[in-house]
């Protein structure tokens, strides 16, 4: 639907959009029929019927506006049933001023309205809803973005105007497509009298908001943004006001750059009645966890300003000038005595605060603070962890559902995230619980704006089987910025449809160990994995050290190192590909070590999967490659033969480098001296 309108006069609309969900009827009826009678109207005694709701709840958009003067507006709507969807363009420019209607028999009437625009939306399924108002207005001009669907809602609005203002917006955790016993994931409360611009951006999909306002202009303000019960953004107060604010939910990050100046106002709501205004500003933020608290806050201001990033709940920077009062609290329980405050047979008398600074400074000041807890890191260099589970029941449905676990476990606050998950071949995306950046047919990408030290991110993803395959293989890869580059990570999961496969997987892999020529306790080992096969592979590589073995450096960074036993994952593997992981370890003491590593592959776009197990024996009595094993006098031949391309396998078989026999192997066995054309994870170690 499209409609435009323009003209002088008194104007009032009031438009209701609904999509209503699935709804299957059954009635059951009862007839007293004689013996060799027809059932038919005449006799039935009693019905019975029962409402069956099969879809998803329903979405709801909502217009109201009037007013007398200059109006101009445009409309193009947007609704599908199908999958709840409304998409609404609005665009509005009304000016004051009072109109005159002629009747008949001489009588006029007089319209002294004021401009008034109401828009609302609900979205049932998803637990979203907004509330934009604008009253008592001398003038409005808005341009105006708003679509729902069963996903998730997004509302764009751009607005200027002189009048009172209310915008409202509301993000609940929903249960059982139920919102009225919800938690809040995310709720702003803003109100403007005077005259100001806004530019606001809401969108809440899945289980997550994303939040951004620009606003300007002179008057009366009151805002107040809330994260859960774990952060909260707010400011108030009447002057001159300028503020630039995002928030994201999945990531706990608040970005706030405000510029406030105290005067006193004054509005007309109409020609007999007028309010009068003069409060000094009052601002703040806080960030809480149940063994932490960050907590800024301004009052009594004449002027401020301040730029503040919240990267999640243990850490605040900001930089301000103020002249007025600034109030900073720090707190730090430890977690036992917090624990014990829950339990009140615990006695409390001994249990005190860790960490608690409270401070106060009133009159002109700068500040540039950094506050952050940042616990213990487990890597001492900036690392990812990047799990991916992975639920498929073809039984009970067609779907395959994913949880993508994002983690800073390094030393490094990372910012911004890129995640970017491959679907597999003969699926479709059905939704996830954080909107995607970029959605495609093949994959899609999300971005995270900050992941401080120790913080986690899950993200639960949903796709549809429509073409099933022997092998559904799901990638996901992971990149965060930190001051000095980039931080990666991948991973991926495996569902086998059909575990049972014709031919054999063709994948060749060795391991190779030596002695550092400059130290005699570290060894170097090398893992390749060649790709024999015609189409793509995926691998996971494990390699448990002996005892009396650490883990120095590795030229790919392992996916997990816990209690050396180091996992390395290898996401595209292509035919005719070698995949070569060198890295090293430090020996304890003397002795011969043996080194076995475990390896699984699976074919991408393929029905074929495979495992093997390598090892390297290291003599570090003798500095050498210790020999082959011997038991009860007979000795393991350097070469069985299997993999020699004269025992006449094929075009395709790879030749047995081991003997030589067959021509030149691709797989390289040369041993580098030293890393330092490689990239170690770790650039104190040469």
């Amino acid at each position: 639907m499209m409609q435009g309108v323009t003209g002088i006069g008194f104007v009032n609309v009031h438009n209701d959009i609904r999509t209503e969900p699935v709804i299957l009827k059954n009635m059951a009826t009862m007839h007293a029929v004689e013996e060799s009678k027809y059932i038919n109207e005449s006799n039935k005694i009693a019905a019975a019927y029962a409402d069956v709701n099969v879809g998803k709840p329903s979405t709801y958009a909502g217009l109201r506006e009037h007013g007398s003067g200059d109006y101009a507006s445009e409309d193009l709507i947007k609704y599908r049933n199908l999958n709840r969807s409304i998409e609404w363009n609005k665009s509005l420019a009304a000016t004051y001023k009072p109109t005159t209607f002629s009747l008949p028999g001489k009588r006029d009437i007089d319209y002294k309205t004021k401009w008034i625009e109401k828009a609302k939306s609900k979205n049932y399924a998803t637990g979203g809803s907004t509330n934009e108002e604008y009253t008592y207005a001398d003038k409005i001009n808005r341009n105006a973005y708003m679509k729902l669907d069963e996903n998730g809602s997004t509302t764009i609005t751009d607005t200027s105007f002189q009048g009172v203002g209310h915008i409202g917006l509301l993000k609940k955790d929903a249960s059982n497509n139920k919102t009225w016993n919800a938690t809040d994931v995310f709720e702003a409360q803003e109100d403007y009298v005077g005259n100001f611009q806004i530019h606001q951006r809401f969108d809440e999909y899945g289980k997550n908001a994303e939040y951004e306002k620009s606003v300007i202009g002179t008057g009366y303000v009151s805002g107040d943004q809330k994260v859960g019960k774990a952060q909260r953004s707010y400011e108030s107060g009447t002057g001159n006001y300028q503020s630039d604010e995002r928030i994201s939910t999945v990531v706990n990050y608040i970005a706030k750059d405000i510029k406030l100046q105290h005067a006193p106002t004054n509005y007309t709501y109409t020609p007999t009645f007028s309010v009068a205004s003069d409060l000094k500003w009052s601002e703040g933020m806080w960030s809480k966890s149940p063994v932490t608290l960050i907590s800024e806050k301004f009052s009594s201001v004449e002027s401020l300003e301040r730029n503040t990033k919240v990267r999640g709940l243990n850490e605040m920077d900001t930089e301000a000038k103020v002249v007025g009062q600034a109030d900073f609290r720090t707190v730090y329980r430890s977690p036992t005595n917090f624990a014990k405050k829950l339990n009140p047979a615990y006695h409390l008398k001994n249990n005190t605060d860790e960490v608690d600074i409270d401070e106060r400074y009133s009159g002109e000041f700068s500040f540039k603070r950094m506050t952050r807890f940042t616990g213990v890191a487990k890597y001492n260099r900036p690392h990812i962890t990047l799990t991916k589970d992975a639920n498929v029941d073809l039984n009970a449905n067609t779907f395959a559902d994913y949880r993508i676990t994002i983690e800073n476990n390094g030393d490094r606050t990372l910012g911004p995230v890129y995640v970017l998950d491959t679907f597999p071949q003969g699926t479709d995306y059905v939704y996830s619980s954080l909107r995607p950046s970029e959605l495609t047919d093949g994959y899609a990408n999300w971005t995270l704006q900050s992941l401080g030290i120790g913080s986690r991110v899950v993200i639960d993803l949903r796709l549809n089987i429509s073409q099933p395959s022997a092998n559904i293989v799901n990638r996901v890869q992971a990149a965060g910025m930190y001051n000095d580059g980039w931080v990666t990570a991948g991973n991926f999961s495996v569902v086998q449809l059909d575990w049972l496969t014709f031919n054999p997987t063709q994948i060749s892999a060795s391991k190779v160990g030596w002695v550092d020529s400059n130290d005699s306790q570290v060894v170097w080992y090398r893992l390749d994995l060649h790709n024999r096969q015609r189409y793509s592979m995926v691998a996971f590589l494990m390699d448990q050290l002996p005892e009396g073995m650490t883990f120095l450096n590795s030229s790919l960074e392992p996916s997990e190192n816990n209690s050396n036993q180091m996992t390395w994952t290898v996401l595209n593997l292509a035919p005719g590909e070698t995949k070569s992981i060198v890295y090293r370890v430090r020996a304890l003491s003397k002795g011969t070590f043996v080194n076995m590593a475990h390896i699984d592959t699976f074919a991408v776009d393929g029905p074929d999967s495979a495992s093997a197990e390598v090892e390297a024996r290291v003599d570090l009595t003798t500095g050498r490659v210790a020999g082959p094993a011997k038991f009860d006098g007979w000795t393991l031949p350097a070469c069985f033969g299997l993999d020699c391309t004269q025992q006449n396998f094929g075009s395709d078989w790879m030749a047995c480098y081991t003997c030589g026999a067959g021509g030149e192997s691709r797989v390289s066995v040369g041993t580098p001296l030293c890393l330092s054309c490689l990239n170690t994870g770790d650039d104190r170690i040469p």
